[in-house]
């Protein structure tokens, strides 16, 4: 009599499973790739689309307030966009969103009817202002987060009872 083998063996049925997969309680959303779920920020690919739609309304409201606001205030304006969208998401989510705001502000705002054009040393200075004040927001909110949680993690730890004495404890009682 043949014994059977305990390993799987791929023969291309998939009717049987072979071993049996834990269940895991999986989040559905934006943090499901994640691995830290105290994370608030979004993930690039929600923080891009939401830049996207946040800095074309963004334009859209400055495009209409030009004659009134000059072309600083509608550049501090959009920037303060960034940053508050730049809070919310992650590194990618914040350059995706500063380049969607270059490109909106610069479209609209600067040109009219979304007509993209170079103009030198302006278009430089809106697009460093803008990609640095998004950088700047996604480090400070990764600081801030990092520094909350080895904080927590202190508190946790100070909380707990000494691991090394339990275990010396342990150790000279089994032996």
């Amino acid at each position: 009599m043949g014994t059977r083998s305990r390993t799987p063996v791929d023969s291309g049925d998939r009717s049987r499973k072979a071993t049996a997969r834990p269940r895991t309680n999986a989040p559905a959303g934006p943090h499901q790739n994640r691995q830290d779920l105290t994370d608030p920020r979004l993930q690039w690919e929600f923080a891009a689309a939401a830049g996207f739609t946040a800095t074309l309304l963004g334009a859209a409201l400055l495009d209409s307030a030009r004659p009134v606001l000059s072309d600083g205030t509608a550049l501090t304006l959009m920037t303060a966009l960034v940053a508050a969208l730049a809070w919310w998401s992650t590194w990618p989510g914040s350059v995706a969103t500063a380049g969607c705001a270059w490109l909106m502000f610069n479209g609209f705002v600067v040109n009219g009817a979304g007509v993209l054009q170079w103009h030198g040393s302006a278009d430089l200075l809106r697009l460093t202002v803008l990609f640095g004040t998004a950088l700047a927001a996604a480090l400070t909110r990764s600081l801030r987060l990092s520094f909350r949680r080895r904080r927590a993690l202190t508190r946790w730890l100070q909380e707990s009872p000494d691991h090394d004495a339990m275990f010396l404890r342990d150790s000279r009682i089994t032996h």
